[in-house]
């Protein structure tokens, strides 16, 4: 068994996991039309943030509200950018199997434009195999964690960190702006469902399932 049959599978499943490619090839399958939107949205919710920060008390209900719908509209450009991107990786790969979860579609598609090339069942079985020893080195019960307390973690992390904010001395807009930028960052962090601080193990046994797909695909190569 060589450890070699597991990069050539693994190497090109980190690169796809990186947010800078994810990030990349979400509008790579748009249009222009839809690029010059997606980027109109960022520019509205930079300035909703803005205005909302110099606004004087009497107008801020107002330019909260805009603040709220720059964010659903940036969000919901968002979504549609990344099913966009699945359905034309699926279409190009003519793949029928559905994810129960469009993220993960989207980086096994990614993940086997990383590949470059269609590998042998062979592969995939000795990559199995030396992917199972990595595993036995991790004690499931021990270290895995349900997913509602990473919820929960990131809620008490997030508000501690507002309060945090509240407590310094800054300006109200200043902090208006770092607010704005909290709640995106906190967006980005569940959105990529705790990829940033995601143990090995958790990337392990998604590259498990990858791998398992991937043979499921192609059982006679």
């Amino acid at each position: 068994m060589d450890f070699l049959y597991f990069n050539n599978f693994y190497k090109p499943f980190l690169q796809a996991l990186t947010i800078k490619n994810i990030y990349k090839n979400q509008l790579k399958y748009s249009n222009i039309l839809f690029k010059i939107l997606y980027f109109f949205s960022i520019i509205i919710l930079i300035f909703s943030i803005i205005f909302l920060a110099n606004c004087s008390s009497k107008n801020v209900l107002q330019f909260n509200c805009m603040y709220i719908m720059a964010c659903l509209f940036f969000c919901s450009l968002d979504r549609k950018s990344l099913k966009r991107a699945v359905k034309l990786f699926r279409k190009k790969h003519n793949v029928k199997l559905i994810f129960p979860d469009l993220f993960d579609q989207f980086k096994y598609h990614l993940w086997k434009e990383r590949l470059g090339s269609i590998h042998s069942s062979c592969s995939i079985d000795k990559a199995l195999n030396y992917l199972e020893i990595e595993l036995s080195k991790f004690n499931i019960e021990k270290h895995n964690i349900n997913p509602s307390y990473m919820v929960i973690l990131s809620a008490i992390t997030i508000a501690a960190f507002w309060h945090f904010i509240d407590d310094i001395h800054f300006a109200q807009h200043i902090k208006i702006i770092i607010d704005g930028l909290i709640c995106y960052v906190s967006y980005r962090f569940i959105f990529f469902k705790f990829f940033i601080f995601g143990g090995q193990q958790k990337k392990l046994l998604i590259f498990k399932q990858f791998l398992l797909r991937l043979k499921s695909e192609c059982p006679s190569v």
